[in-house]
């Protein structure tokens, strides 16, 4: 079935301007959409047929959809098979309210033109409200202008399925501790494409990728200040994962933070401008380890500059700077290793 209504909806306390169960295909096509009042989602829909099975496809495309009131989601689509939202932007101002939240059996799409702007607070089950979260049993792939969360745990984009596609062209800000800029986990493959990142909070990564198969992430401008808070953090499997980490700038400036944590079968890492922490990059490999330094790029870390732990090879080429006030500006363990150095080496090195 299809829903079309071009006009503005607005409505007050309590009440959802879209609120449907469907578990056939449906299309919704809306024109801009608001709520205020408490507990008054803009839109829900629930995918299950009338046997309980989660059968539904929706589609759903919109203009800017907001809510303003307490425990106010922005787009909430539930227990059903497939999910696709397209939109201008988003906002959840209220707190306790999510931007886009989606949990489906099989692929999901979001696509925001626009900025993504969440408060965040907790939900009513006391869980963080994300700027986007999906949970797909499929894949899953989501696209955006920009997201903005303020509050703890809420994580600018949060995606969990089989293969993860993210790409945000503008940059993601959280401020509260624990707020990743973008959390994603797959199980077969995980590709990570991100304008800029800035987060404030404690343990609050630029970006955190978990996987069992290839994970890509590419980056231009990432810069954490909470402790413990990686630029880019990857935990792949040391034997099925292969990990590309391509950096143009990561600084990741509170304690104990790293500016790329990245560990799976093979790892390489290209920076392209500067890679700042506590230690600049820290790898492990159950295979290769390859890293390749930029010319006019800068690699500096307070403790170290580059650790390296492979199960077979070390490749490294430098033709910038590779630097650091204490420690070691190379630490390398495990496999033979390769250094070819076209640039400048601060401090000392210790290769295997």
């Amino acid at each position: 079935r299809r829903v079309r209504l071009t006009d503005a909806m607005k409505t007050k306390q309590m009440s959802k301007a879209l609120d449907s169960v469907s578990g056939g295909t449906a299309t919704f096509n809306l024109g801009d959409v608001s709520t205020q009042g408490v507990r008054s989602e803009a839109i829900a829909i629930n995918g299950q047929d009338g046997n309980g099975d989660f059968t539904g496809r929706i589609t759903l495309n919109a203009g800017d959809i907001s809510t303003a009131g307490q425990y106010s989601t922005a787009v909430r689509i539930a227990q059903a098979q497939s999910a696709t939202v397209i939109a201008d932007s988003i906002t959840a101002s209220g707190a306790g309210g999510a931007g886009v939240q989606i949990d489906v059996a099989g692929d999901a799409t979001v696509d925001i033109a626009g900025a993504v702007n969440v408060l965040g607070g907790r939900n009513l089950l006391d869980e963080a409200v994300d700027g986007i979260r999906v949970n797909a049993g499929g894949a899953a792939t989501v696209r955006a202008g920009s997201v903005t969360t303020t509050a703890e745990d809420a994580d600018g984009v949060d995606v969990s399925a089989n293969d993860v596609v993210v790409d945000v062209v503008g940059r993601i800000t959280t401020s509260g501790d624990g707020a990743d800029g973008v959390h994603a986990s797959g199980t077969r493959s995980v590709e990570i494409v991100v304008g800029g990142i800035t987060t404030a909070g404690s343990g609050a990564h630029g970006v955190h990728a978990t996987g069992d198969g290839e994970i890509s992430v590419s980056s231009s401008d990432i810069a954490t200040a909470g402790a413990g808070a990686h630029g880019v953090w990857i935990e792949g499997d040391d034997e099925l994962s292969d990990v590309t980490d391509n950096v143009g700038r990561a600084v990741a400036s509170g304690g104990g933070a790293r500016g790329v944590l990245a560990s799976g079968g093979d790892v390489s890492l290209s920076v392209g401008e500067r890679l700042e922490g506590e230690v600049a990059a820290e790898l492990t490999a159950g295979g290769d380890i390859e890293v390749l330094v930029h010319a006019g790029a800068r690699l500096i870390g307070d403790n170290a500059g580059l650790l390296a732990t492979s199960g077979t090879t070390t490749t490294i080429v430098n033709r910038g700077v590779i630097d650091t006030l204490a420690g070691y500006a190379i630490d390398t363990n495990g496999g033979g290793t390769s250094l070819v150095n076209e640039g400048a080496l601060h401090g000392r090195i210790n290769l295997t």
